[in-house]
């Protein structure tokens, strides 16, 4: 026989690598030539988890999670074993994921908590309350509001503005041309300027009072999150 088999280590970690063939030394008839950081000692079969490791010249089953995905029992995150010999236990991890935020680690396994699931809901229903608030505000600040045929700018210059020409009363000068958000303009006068702070309380109000419709909805949602709030507020000006 020319050939012998050998098994490869990692000069480092000394763990188990592959298997290779010596081939026999042409002048030492019997004698196989060992590769470094090989032994002719086979390796024991390895159950999942584990790795054969030599020690001292001998093989031993240590175990090796590294390439295993494994959880935080403390809040589900995911934590990475990177050396030989390191189990779940020793860093608070487990193989098995944590079903949501609602879940504690209790008697070796994942168990829906109650008053974590308190928690991750108030959180979601925040985050959500946070977004409708975004959007009313965009609204009101974006989204101009109409008197006659006519939309006008609600953003707070323009409300200002407006403002000011109601304060100026008969003052205003004659023949004064206000754009409006389509690009046309207008005369402007104090009964206008009264008609737009009408207009623009009036679109306030019902912004308003749509956001408060959005947050009862999302409040009796079972997941706040999927909560869809695109729909269900008043006209705004659109580019047609």
């Amino acid at each position: 026989m020319n050939t012998k088999s050998v098994f490869h280590f990692d000069p480092k970690t000394r763990e188990f690598l592959g298997e290779s063939f010596a081939m026999q030394s042409p002048l030492q008839p019997g004698h196989y030539l060992l590769p470094s950081n090989a032994t002719f000692d086979t390796p024991p079969a390895c159950a999942a988890n584990e790795v054969a490791v030599l020690i001292d010249g001998i093989w031993e089953r240590r175990p090796d999670w590294r390439k295993t995905k494994l959880y935080s029992i403390l809040d589900g995150s995911e934590v990475v074993i990177d050396k030989i010999g390191v189990t779940p236990a020793d860093v608070d991890a487990t193989d098995l994921q944590r079903p949501d935020e609602g879940h504690a680690w209790k008697k070796g396994k994942w168990i829906a908590d109650a008053g974590l699931q308190e928690k991750v809901l108030a959180r979601k229903q925040n985050q959500k309350w946070a977004a409708i608030k975004a959007e009313r505000d965009r609204r009101i600040n974006s989204g101009g509001y109409r008197v006659g045929d006519k939309w006008y700018h609600s953003d707070q210059i323009s409300r200002v503005q407006q403002q000011n020409l109601f304060l100026m009363g008969d003052a205003i000068p004659s023949n004064l041309q206000w754009k409006t958000m389509d690009g046309s303009f207008v005369t402007m006068t104090l009964e206008l300027t009264k008609q737009i702070l009408a207009a623009a309380s009036a679109s306030d109000q019902a912004i308003f009072t749509a956001a408060e419709s959005h947050k009862a909805a999302m409040l009796a949602a079972s997941d706040p999150l999927a909560y869809d709030f695109s729909q269900g507020w008043p006209d705004q000006y659109s580019i047609v």
